[in-house]
């Protein structure tokens, strides 16, 4: 496992091997950590329950559902700490 701090906010983590993503963590000592859904088998099954940055993603990724969404600018509004963030 590799870990990348890739903001002054956030470290993730993935497989030196294979380059999977395995998690992501704010840098706060007690933050918990964002396991990335695709490492679990059953994760097909799972309901998707929000999706931020959905004005951002390419247009052969848009998600389908009936699930919370929330634009960049609502959501860096809400989570100021995000706003050094480029996506």
């Amino acid at each position: 496992m590799q870990e990348y701090a890739s903001s002054s906010i956030a470290k993730r983590a993935f497989c030196a091997t294979c380059g999977t993503h395995l998690w992501m963590r704010d840098t706060a000592d007690d933050a918990p950590y964002d396991l990335m859904p695709g490492i679990f088998d059953a994760c097909a099954d799972w309901p998707l329950s929000s999706e931020v940055y959905h004005d951002q993603a390419m247009q052969a990724f848009q998600l389908k559902g009936d699930h919370k969404r929330a634009d960049a600018q609502t959501y860096r509004a809400a989570n100021p700490q995000t706003s050094e963030v480029t996506i």
